[in-house]
């Protein structure tokens, strides 16, 4: 994944780990991030798991609802004792 950096991007890739971050109109910082993933197939397949990983660890509705019950039983649970 390529995105540029506008608004939450950077929280939600870290660039070269399961992305790339690019300046907003900087088209040759962009070309050069294409070029490296089209020559190394085995680094985008890698970026690509990370980034499913990411994607669903971070922002799965499933996992997020899940920390959420866990934070508000875990607050009840200090105001109970």
């Amino acid at each position: 994944m390529i995105a540029s950096i506008i608004g939450a991007t950077p929280e939600m890739i870290t660039s070269g780990e399961d992305g790339f971050l690019v300046p907003q109109r900087d088209e040759q910082i962009l070309l050069e991030y294409v070029a490296v993933l089209g020559r190394d197939p085995e680094r985008r397949k890698r970026i690509g798991e990370a980034a499913r990983r990411t994607a669903i660890q971070r922002f799965d509705v499933k996992m997020t609802a899940e920390i959420l019950r866990k934070a508000i039983r875990e607050s009840l649970d200090a105001q109970a004792a």
